[in-house]
């Protein structure tokens, strides 16, 4: 305390805040938070090496599920064990934090935060009923008809309304008179050669400035209700960003053996996206590969994505620039 400005004669009385509790692994657990050495087992919580609230609930939901459907067949008589419920890192902000706990552990409370996640763009509040009701269904776990209606409904009004939104065309002259020329493009939709562009009203929508209002106030189209309206226009907006984002992770998961060079500086200047703590873990254990660097507790997925792009790219710098050296010999 006494490092930072003004303390530097500070005395501490008393700690503000504190908890120290005992935990097991969670490496020793599976994805449906069963023990390894104890089966049917299950454990949810502080236990686990997280902090409170939130996170001991999503985890209550997955091992709740799971002991129950457990207990459940066991008292059929049945003797072969239910399909495991889990839920992916592409599913929900719950598969994130426990797939995190099982293959990296922790060694300190963890906490979720949304930059954990690389899908988080696809994680979102408005489409949560969409992600993860149906696989409720699937496992038993909703089967409340009236729920299950509203989904289904909510689900055809999405895709109708962009559907909509697909086929509707304009000339980009039309989109600019009608909605504005400053957020429809700009002037540079009525420059010359350009006035016979059309475009979508799902293109349109796809501009930083254009809203899900804008666009049906133009077509002229019964506004799209309040339970639809933040998922048809998050759906459009982001569709090429998720779309990026899901070829950024397969080519990442293809990857996982590269080697990285031991020679790499974890340096803030060269990494600007990475955490201070995942920049100490990195230059700390000094990984061999990116299946090493993924076991880091705290390293995050999308931060593994881009110290993979950042390693190719260097690799292609150098064989560019030994390509060139080897040139410039032959030529002398």
């Amino acid at each position: 305390m006494r490092t930072m400005p003004g303390l530097s004669n500070v005395e501490i009385t008393s700690p503000g805040y504190d908890v120290e509790y005992d935990y097991v692994n969670p490496q020793t657990l599976t994805h449906t938070l069963e023990t390894k050495q104890i089966s049917n087992l299950y454990l949810a919580g502080q236990i686990c090496g997280t902090t409170g609230y939130e996170e001991a609930a999503a985890q209550g939901i997955v091992a709740g599920a799971n002991a129950g459907r457990i207990s459940y067949h066991q008292r059929c008589g049945e003797t072969e064990r239910p399909e495991p419920f889990t839920i992916g890192r592409d599913e929900g902000y719950i598969g994130v934090l426990i797939d995190d706990l099982v293959t990296r552990g922790t060694s300190e409370p963890y906490r979720m935060f949304t930059s954990r996640a690389e899908y988080r763009i696809s994680l979102r509040a408005d489409n949560a009923d969409m992600r993860l009701t149906r696989k409720g269904m699937a496992f038993d776990l909703v089967n409340d008809p009236d729920r299950i209606l509203a989904l289904e409904e909510r689900e055809n009004m999405i895709t109708k309304s962009i559907d909509k939104l697909r086929k509707y065309r304009l000339f980009v002259t039309e989109w600019a008179t009608k909605g504005g020329v400053e957020k429809m493009g700009g002037d540079a939709v009525f420059r010359k050669g350009r006035e016979g562009n059309m475009k979508t009203a799902e293109e349109v929508l796809q501009m930083p400035k254009v809203t899900l209002k804008d666009v049906e106030d133009i077509m002229g189209d019964i506004p799209s209700p309040p339970s639809i309206y933040d998922t048809v226009e998050a759906s459009v907006k982001y569709k090429s960003y998720v779309v990026r984002q899901e070829r950024d992770m397969e080519s990442w998961r293809k990857a996982q053996g590269a080697p990285i060079p031991g020679d790499l500086e974890y340096k803030h200047d060269i990494f600007p996206t990475l955490s201070k703590e995942e920049l100490e873990k990195l230059s700390k254990v000094k990984p061999k590969t990116f299946a090493e660097a993924s076991q880091i507790s705290g390293v995050t997925p999308q931060s593994l994505v881009f110290l993979y792009h950042h390693v190719m790219k260097r690799g292609k710098d150098r064989d560019r620039a030994r390509s060139d050296d080897i040139g410039t010999q032959v030529q002398a």
